[in-house]
């Protein structure tokens, strides 16, 4: 999860020294204009971009928001392992998301302060270091319900689903949000904008993110996997590992397997059984003459 948040940060670096000129967050002047590469990266970058040139009037930042953002996620996921030791993963990824509400919220009033936005980058990135660190802690936990319930596992199966509804909500969040941005009158390939476009995208920072985070909340809460299912899971599973693994009284019970000439063959009858008797008490009595 550091390694991610890591990741994400030097591309963010990369991308304000090199790239910078090709993205909407910086300044504009009169005779600038926007192309189909232009237009492109703006959509990777997202909202943020858009909503810190439009509705902040403070696009130069765009790099050093992201930085802060990602340095204050890093930093604070060893804490939050902590915590999660400490009161579990279910408490943990809830106290982070309700973290996250204030920060949305704080959208609608901010001003175009960059001092003033600091402590709030700082704030949503503690909250994203629970978004980078619990959901991959989380899923193990399920894999192993799933596997005590039903017997198998399905671990390829789980992992793909939870990669592919990330980036299926990814891409369902940037439809939305052109839509929003085409509601409030947002003109592609333009660098200035209507009053209307800051506005509209206060709204989509706030409303729709806040809903959806009362909603996690509220399948977090009826997630059955707690702290102490969780110890109880762990402790069935090494039950089930101890109770497959065979004693040393049954390997020793364990018969040689016979001679590659004597496989196959069929299972002796009594007669057969009662003749091999015989000879063996025949060799036993001639030894006891030899000894005596």
């Amino acid at each position: 999860m550091g390694a991610e948040a890591i990741g994400v940060l030097a591309a963010s670096v990369i991308q304000g020294l090199f790239v910078n000129k090709y993205r909407i967050a910086g300044e504009c002047d009169e005779n600038s204009k926007i192309t189909a590469e232009e237009l492109k990266n703006q959509i990777v970058q997202g909202n943020l971009a858009l909503f810190c040139t439009h509705s902040l009037d403070l696009g130069e930042h765009f790099s050093t928001f992201i930085t802060i953002l990602l340095v204050s996620a890093i930093l604070f996921i060893p804490i939050w392992q902590v915590v999660l030791v400490k009161i579990g993963k279910k408490k943990s990824f809830a106290i982070g998301m309700i973290i996250f509400i204030p920060v949305l919220i704080s959208q609608l009033y901010i001003p175009g302060n960059v001092y003033a936005y600091y402590p709030i980058l700082v704030l949503a990135g503690i909250s994203i270091a629970v978004a980078l660190l619990l959901p991959w802690s989380m899923l193990p936990d399920v894999l192993d319900e799933f596997m005590l319930q039903t017997g198998t596992r399905q671990d390829a199966i789980f992992y793909s689903f939870y990669v592919f509804f990330n980036k299926l909500a990814v891409g369902v969040g940037l439809g939305l949000s052109q839509l929003a941005l085409g509601i409030g009158g947002y003109k592609t390939g333009e660098c200035d904008q209507p009053a209307s476009v800051g506005l509209a995208l206060r709204y989509l920072v706030v409303p729709g993110p806040v809903i959806f985070t009362l909603i996690a909340l509220l399948i977090l809460w009826r997630y059955p996997i707690d702290e102490n299912r969780r110890k109880q899971i762990k402790k069935e599973l090494e039950q089930l590992k101890a109770d497959r693994k065979p004693s040393s009284k049954e390997v020793d019970q364990v018969e040689d397997p016979p001679p590659p000439d004597e496989i196959g063959d069929s299972v002796p009858s009594a007669h057969t059984k009662n003749k091999f008797s015989v000879n063996m008490e025949n060799r036993k009595s001639f030894k006891m003459e030899q000894l005596l």
